[in-house]
Parts: C-alpha cells; structure tokens; sequence
C-alpha cells in the first residue's frame, strides 16, 4: 500500500532547445507541470505562444468538424470500424509526410459545403412530405389549385371540419343562406375535407358557423395543376431529391479517403497544443526559460538521460516537497492489485502523507462482489466477456482497470457460485441425463443460500464485523505512524478489544467455546467501555466533561452496529441473484411447454433472461460492494483529499507512435 516518492523538479534550459525539452517531456510523460504565473512576475510572462495556440486551434476546429461528418456518415453503415477501432501505427516521418501533403482546408470546405448541400436536401425534402401530405385528402378535387382564391364577389374557402359534425354543419350552414356551394371533396375516419363557396357580402352569416365547428381552413401552393396531379408532381420531386441525396452521398464518401490522414493530423495538432499549452506555464528571458513540476524519485534519472539526449543545455534541479505542500499522489501496487485501484480513485486519492488503501479492500471487494453475483455460470460469462472486450475495444486505460476487475470478479464468482451451488440457477438440475455432473456440483457445495438463508445471513454479518475490525485496526496502525500514541491506544485499541471480547462471549454462548470465554469476554468489554468512557474525553478540562464526553462515544458504539448490519446486503443479492436464475428457468419451462413456438422462443427467454439477470445484478453487485468499501470501511480510518498526478504526455486517439 505504498504511495510513490514524489520530488519538485525545475528545469532550466536555454530557449534554442526549448521546444526539444517539451517534446521530450511529452513523449515520456513523466513530469506534471506547475504553472510558475502566481509565483513568478508577469515580466518573465511574454505571451508569445498565444498566438501559434491559436493558429493551432484552429486547425483542430476544422479537423474535428472534418472528423464529425464522417463519422456521421459512417454511422450504421460502418459503426463496427468506429467501436472496434485499433489505433494506427505511425512514426515522426508519417506526421511529417502526412502534414505537407494534406490540404486541410480544402478538405474542410468540401465537408461544410456537402453537410450544407444534405441540409438543403433535407429542408426541401420535409417541404415536400409536408406539401404531399396536406394535398393528398383533396385528391377527389377536379379543380386547379391555382383557382382556389377569391373572386370579386364570392370568397372560396377549402378546409375540415370533424366527421361526425358535418351533417349538423350542413344543415346550419344550408339554413342561414341560400347563395351557397358546398362540395364534400373526401373524407377519413375524423375529418370531412369540404370546398365552400359563398357570397362575401354574407361573409358576417357565415363566419361565425365556421368558429362554432372549428372549420380548419387549408391554403394551397398557388399551382396550375389539380391536387392529383400536383401531388404526382411532388412524387417526381422527392425522387429527383432522392437522386440528388444519392449523388450527393457518393461525393461524401470520397472525402473519407482523407480519414487517415485527417486522424493523423489530429493527434498531431492535438499534441502541438498541449506543447503550447505547456509553454504558457513556463517562465522565461531573453535566453533562458523555466519549467517547474512533480515527478515520482524513481523516475529523475530517467528523466534526467532522456534529456541529455534530446537537449543538452539543461540544468536540472530537484527538491523535496515543503511541509504542508500539495503533492500530486501516485498509487504504486503490485499488477494484481492495480485494477482495484479505481475503487480508491473514485472515492478520491489519500492524502501524500497517508497510505493507499487499495490492498487492504482488494481481497474484501473480491469476495463482496463474489457474494453478490453466487452463480459460477454467471462468473464464467462475465470472465469471459471482461477478457474479450479489452482485446476489441480501443479502451483507455482506466476502462482496461475496470474490465480487469470484472475478470478477477468473475473468476471469484465461479468459486463462490460452485461453494453455494449455483450455475446458471438450477440449470443443471433440471437437465435429465447429467447425473454425473450434477453429482459433482452437489459435491463442492459448501453453503446453500436458498436451503439455508440463516446461515449466509451470519456469514455476511461475520464478513462484516471482519471488515469493520480491520478498519479500526488501519486507524490504530495510523496514529501509531502518526505517533499519535494516546489516540492509538486509548481510542481505538478499546473498540478493538471490544469486538473480541463481544466474539469471545458469542463463542462461548453458541457452544464453540468453552463457558470462562463468556467470563473474560464480559469483563474485558467492561474494562472497554470503561477505558473509552475515562479516557475519551480526555481534552475536557473537567471530570464531568470528560464522563459525558466519553459516555457519548460510547453512544456512538451504535454506529459500528449499524455499519455491520449493512453488510446483510451480500445476502440479500445473492439471494437474489439465485431466486431470480431460477425464475427464469421456470419460465423458459413453461414457455417450451407451448405449442409449435416454445421449441424457437425457449431459447431466447433463456439467454435474454439470464443475459437481463447477469446485467443487473453485475450493476447491484458493483455499486453495494463500493459502497461497504466507501461508507462502512474508509470512514474508519482514510484521509482523503490527496491530488491526482497528471503528467504532461500525449494523449493519442488514434495513433500510436
């Protein structure tokens, strides 16, 4: 559980191999930068790489918006290319290569003009549908669209009213006038699409019957031609659209013959900025500039031969960290180990002058997870799939940490599913002819959750009072680094013992051990809660405060109470995991059971079943694993606040060097 040696580094190096120095320094990624401005005067500040950072954010503007329209025309299309994507294998003379025979902004504008030119297609196409589709119902209509306005003393009016009103509409509408024309043009199963001519002189009669049926008028494009045939002539144009979109298309597709090229220039731009990036950070003069950072003391002497290599005016200076300075906090564990530490991380990184707590959850997140999950079937699919997806997916490296993880869990998981019994529920029990092997996977079953739930419940309980032990112990050990001896010895060795003494007397009563553990159980807790009362206090410049302070932590006690009952949620999901395994086989039986189809839809209840019960109680199992780590183990003894170490070094997407 060791927390890397950090040392403050400043490199002094004369301006002509300035750039070498933060080349170097970004191809070995070893060094975080500190930025010297609130340290330093603005005069050692001149600015000047403002000017190339945004020359070169430009570039990268268009780039992305390059790389956007083609991945969104890839979309669907080659969206196996885009996920399973392995980064290209490149060298300094292929960015060289790369950078002088690509014309960016010529390809830029040929992307902007065809995403406008697909824009445009897409706007006319949505006026066309939206045309067709108000035209259609008026197809019974023999008249030109054209024709449809106002005449010097009749007005027209085209438009719906509902179905079921028309008659009542008629009949109202007949009754007020006489000098009037309607014509049912078409119906469907809400609207009637009527024709109405009248007098405008009687437009005061009409109108209010029109608001009273909510009469929805509908105003045509002013064409020549009658609905029929003017909706045939938009089918023409939304084919001739379609041709346009198709020709269109085939242009877009010949701009991704830059794709390569395009992603080559992107990781090169997008390095060139951090580079400037970087240099806003450095303090210089006329001759000389300054680079300050963090770097691991393993590392310095690399550090210091990758640099008399590349750029030899260099002056090299190291420190140790200031007491009460910030330091970045790097994890070192062993490979085993080094996947958990995400855990840690997302909870936050210990401080530099503590301790990394990854080992000590490792094996107690392992087996919590194991616990939740209780089926081996379930652990060799995960295993499986957690092995496989790294191999395909271009991951980073904390997705690789999690998918190592979830290895380790699944294989964890066989263990614990074949001691309780579980492989894919009771599939094969209910399998006729394995009686071999369901001889064998009765024979490893230690513990069966479901016959004997009292049981797994004790053993969560027990697991529990474990975990919460050893993280009072972390904190004993702490304030023994710390030489906090009083705090060590008269606050946290007295719950220590407490736990034994309670495990003693719990012993002796369930008969494992023999009665006088009962008697030194009873008196060494009292010697405990005594010791706790008398002593935590101790700060209190009265008796009576100390007593009330020292009762009150013992009220607290509960709290260690609460915190080993939460554990009672490792048998709640592996409970649940198993109830539900075999709800799902008992559907799949019952589903075969069915006429012609069970045979073909059996599996597929199976499979998506099981595949259902695996994605969720993976999600369970993860997230109340964490949260014994984070709520009832790290509340006992870590000090979080520590800061993430963040060298400065390339950050690649799609090539590698």
């Amino acid at each position: 559980m060791a927390i890397a040696s950090m040392k403050k580094i400043h490199i002094l190096a004369h301006n002509s191999v300035r750039e070498s120095v933060l080349s170097t320094l970004q191809k070995m990624g070893v060094v975080q930068i500190r930025d010297l401005k609130d340290r330093l005067d603005t005069e050692y500040f001149s600015g000047g790489e403002r000017v190339e950072k945004a020359v070169v954010e430009e570039k990268l503007l268009k780039i992305t918006g390059i790389l956007d329209f083609m991945e969104k025309l890839s979309m669907g299309k080659n969206l196996s290319s885009a996920i399973f994507r392995e980064k290209m294998a490149v060298n300094e003379t292929t960015f060289a290569e790369t950078l002088k025979n690509t014309d960016l902004d010529r390809i830029y504008a040929q992307c902007r003009d065809t995403e406008e030119g697909f824009r445009d297609i897409e706007k006319e196409r949505a006026n066309i549908n939206q045309n067709l589709k108000q035209v259609l119902p008026w197809s019974g209509l023999n008249s030109g669209l054209a024709e449809l306005i106002d005449r010097e003393k009749t007005a027209v009016r085209t438009g719906t009213v509902l179905s079921k009103s028309l008659p009542e509409f008629e009949r109202r509408l007949c009754g007020k006038t006489r000098y009037i024309h309607l014509e049912k043009v078409g119906r469907d199963r809400k609207h009637a699409y009527l024709l109405i001519i009248f007098l405008k002189e009687e437009e005061g009669i009409v109108g209010p019957l029109f608001k009273e049926f909510e009469f929805n008028r509908c105003v045509f494009p002013a064409e020549d031609a009658c609905p029929r045939v003017f909706a045939q002539r938009l089918r023409d144009r939304l084919a001739e659209n379609g041709n346009a979109r198709d020709r269109l298309e085939k242009a877009a597709w010949a701009v991704t013959v830059h794709r390569r090229g395009i992603r080559i220039l992107y990781d090169y731009y997008n390095s060139s900025r951090d580079r400037l990036l970087a240099r806003e950070c450095m303090a210089e003069t006329a001759s000389s500039s300054l680079l300050s950072g963090w770097i691991e003391e393993e590392k310095i002497d690399l550090l210091t031969t990758g640099l008399a290599k590349k750029a030899g005016e260099t002056e090299i200076i190291v420190q140790s960290p200031e007491k009460g300075e910030k330091v970045p906090v790097v994890l070192k564990n062993m490979p085993a180990v080094q996947p958990f530490e995400v855990v840690t991380d997302l909870y936050g990184r210990p401080l530099y002058s503590g301790f990394d707590p990854t080992p000590c959850l490792t094996p107690f997140f392992i087996l919590f997870f194991a616990l939740c999950l209780t089926d081996a079937g379930y652990g060799l699919v995960l295993a499986v799939a957690s092995w496989l997806i790294p191999k395909k997916l271009a991951l980073g490296p904390k997705a690789k940490k999690f998918f190592r993880l979830f290895f380790y869990g699944g294989i964890a998981t066989v263990f614990t599913g074949a001691l309780t019994g579980g492989w894919f529920g009771d599939t094969i029990d209910l399998i006729p002819g394995l009686e071999a092997a369901k001889r064998i996977k009765n024979s490893m079953v230690v513990l069966n959750p479901l016959k004997y739930p009292e049981k797994f419940l004790y053993f969560s309980l027990a697991l529990g009072v474990i975990q919460v032990w050893f993280g009072i112990l972390l904190k004993f050990c702490r304030n023994l680094k710390n030489r906090e001896l009083a705090g060590a010895f008269l606050d946290e060795f007295p719950w220590m013992f407490l736990f034994v003494s309670v495990a003693l007397a719990a012993l002796s009563e369930s008969g494992i051990l023999p009665p006088v553990a009962m008697e030194i159980g009873k008196w060494t807790a009292a010697g405990c809660l005594c010791t706790v009362v008398l002593f935590y206090g101790r700060g209190s410049k009265t008796v009576f405060g100390r007593i009330i302070s020292g009762l009150y932590r013992v009220y607290g006690g509960v709290d260690y109470v609460k915190d080993i009952l939460s554990y009672s949620r490792l048998f709640a999901l592996g409970l649940g995991t198993g109830i539900m395994a075999m709800a799902v086989n008992t559907i799949a039986r019952l589903v075969l059971s069915v006429p012609y189809v069970g045979v073909v839809m059996m599996p597929v209840v199976f499979l998506g079943g099981h595949f259902f019960n695996i994605i969720i109680n993976l999600l369970s199992g993860y997230i109340h694993t964490s949260r014994l780590q984070y709520v009832e183990f790290f509340t006992k003894f870590f000090e979080g606040g520590g800061e993430f170490f963040k060298p400065f070094r390339e950050e690649r997407r799609y090539t590698a060097v």
